[in-house]
C-alpha cells in the first residue's frame, strides 16, 4: 500500500519552507485525512510572502517567534535545500500554481497577467473532485492577474487583514463540512 503525502509549501522571498505530512498525520490535534482510505487527502497550501527561513524557530532561530508554524512541522519533514523560481511574489506564485518556470508561463514580473493557456493546480484538483478556495491578503495576487482560475472561491480584496483571512477561510471550510455531511 502506498503512502499518501500532502506537501504544505510556504513560499519565501529567497526560498521556501516545505512540510510533508504523511497520511493520517495530526496537526493541532486534528487528523490530516479521514479514516476512510477512499477519501482523497486534503491539500492545504499556505504561502507567506517575504518570510525568512533564518527567522523561523523550526530552522533554529533562537526566539520562539513562529509557534503555529512550529506546531505544524512538529513530526514532519523539513526541507533545508529548497528554492523559489523567482524572488517576486506574483511570478513565484504563478510558478508554484502552474508548475512552470516564469519564462514558460509568461509571468516574469509583478502586475503581469497569467496567460489563458496556463494549467492551474486548482483546475487539476477541481477536475478530481476537490473544492478549491484561496484567501489572499495582498494586491499583487489579486484575481485580475489570473491566479484565480480554477478556484471555486478566490477572495482577494485589496485591504485583506489577517483577521478577515481567518474568518473568510474558516467560514468556507465550514460550508464544505456542511455539504459533506449532507451528502
Amino acid at each position: 500500500m502506498s503512502k499518501l503525502f500532502v506537501t504544505l509549501k510556504v513560499v519565501l522571498r529567497l526560498g521556501a519552507l516545505a512540510v510533508t505530512l504523511p497520511c493520517g498525520a495530526t496537526f493541532l490535534g486534528r487528523t490530516a485525512f479521514g479514516a476512510d482510505p477512499q477519501t482523497p487527502p486534503s491539500v492545504i497550501l499556505i504561502s507567506v510572502d517575504s518570510l525568512r527561513a533564518d527567522h523561523l524557530s523550526c530552522y533554529g532561530y533562537r526566539r520562539a517567534s513562529t509557534p503555529h508554524i512550529d506546531a505544524m512541522v512538529r513530526g514532519a519533514t523539513i526541507f533545508t535545500q529548497v528554492s523559489s523560481q523567482v524572488t517576486l511574489t506574483l511570478p513565484s506564485h504563478a510558478s508554484l500554481l502552474t508548475s512552470t518556470y516564469p519564462f514558460a508561463d509568461g509571468v516574469q514580473d509583478n502586475a503581469v497577467q497569467l496567460g489563458p493557456d496556463a494549467v492551474m493546480l486548482a483546475t487539476v484538483l477541481k477536475s478530481h473532485g476537490y473544492r478549491t478556495g484561496a484567501f489572499v491578503g495582498g494586491f499583487v495576487l489579486d484575481r485580475r492577474f489570473g491566479l484565480n482560475r480554477g478556484f471555486n472561491e478566490y477572495d482577494s480584496p485589496f485591504h485583506f487583514t489577517r483577521v478577515r483571512i481567518r474568518a473568510k477561510s474558516s467560514a468556507w471550510v465550514k460550508t464544505l463540512r456542511i455539504r459533506q455531511k449532507s451528502g
